[in-house]
């Protein structure tokens, strides 16, 4: 069994490649006739990693072609949010282009399936959002959206999450590392009280993944922690689970903040039932509290 993990040099792709490694063997989850292969947009000198650019067609049929995958989990993404909103052509092309070519060389090899990872940010509605409530507020939702579309087309599993957790990314850091860089650094920052949310910890998202590679199951589903909370509370339980001093976290509402910054539109009700997820792949997903504390771990 192969497996291609497209966008493995980004913020989840450097923490799930190692990861998904870490499984191959004896009594482990991935079969030990399984080999694990990253793809990155620079040559990263590494024997694991195959260099392509996948916003070009050709590049995805070449590497598609010569590694003949069975398995792909694609992580290409552009999430700036504002960036997305400035440049539609560059959010259509990471978002959307991308997913359309690997469907593509799926719809001609179709013994290989699709993992799509996608986001919360599809969601603005009051209570846990299901995932047929869908509501688009920016670019980058519509984007990631559009690039679901390409995917079922497929047959593939999409995974609509958020995470957090201690980068191994040198480029991208998480949300939780910059709440804790700044109270580190007595740097005042403004949280978000009004905008909700239940992500998952790297490692459990990691964890979950491995679980649709073991046995794929077809559509969309909700992947986040049980019991959400406010951006602005989760930063508060993280400092003080860390022993941190958060005198320098400020509790702000994101109309605001958005507009004395000109923000894009964004959404605020993000939180996901995961019912679907948990049922489908036989699984109880963690609370929010509960993964914080995996942090001080």
């Amino acid at each position: 069994m192969k497996i291609l993990v497209a966008g493995a040099s980004g913020l989840l792709g450097s923490y799930l490649l190692p990861f998904l490694r870490r499984q191959i063997g004896d009594n482990k989850t991935i079969t030990s006739d399984c080999e694990v292969i990253g793809q990155a947009y620079k040559n990263l000198k590494d024997a694991g990693f195959i260099q392509a650019d996948f916003t070009k067609k050709n590049d995805v049929k070449r590497v598609l072609d010569q590694i003949k995958p069975d398995l792909i989990i694609n992580l290409i993404c552009l999430s700036d949010v504002d960036l997305c909103e400035r440049d539609i052509n560059l959010s259509y092309a990471l978002n959307v282009s991308v997913v359309e070519s690997i469907v593509d060389w799926l719809v001609k090899n179709d013994s290989s399936h699709l993992i799509q990872i996608s986001t919360d940010h599809v969601y603005d509605s009051p209570g846990l959002n299901k995932e047929g409530e869908v509501i688009i507020r920016n670019q980058y939702a519509f984007s990631k959206y559009a690039g679901e579309l390409s995917a079922l087309m497929a047959g593939a599993t999409v995974l609509r999450t958020n995470f957090f957790g201690n980068s191994l990314c040198d480029r991208r850091k998480s949300f939780s590392d910059w709440v804790i860089s700044s109270c580190k650094s007595k740097l005042d920052i403004e949280l978000f009280s009004d905008v909700m949310f239940n992500p998952l910890s790297m490692q459990t998202l990691s964890e979950m993944i491995c679980k649709v590679v073991e046995s794929p199951v077809a559509g969309v589903f909700n992947l986040g922690s049980n019991k959400g909370m406010s951006k602005s509370d989760f930063s508060f339980f993280l400092a003080d689970s860390l022993q941190l001093n958060s005198d320098c976290l400020r509790e702000a509402s994101f109309e605001q903040v958005k507009t004395r910054l000109g923000l894009t539109a964004r959404p605020k009700d993000m939180l996901m039932n995961v019912e679907k997820f948990e049922r489908a792949f036989n699984v109880s997903l963690p609370t929010l509290e509960d993964e914080i504390l995996t942090l001080s771990i």
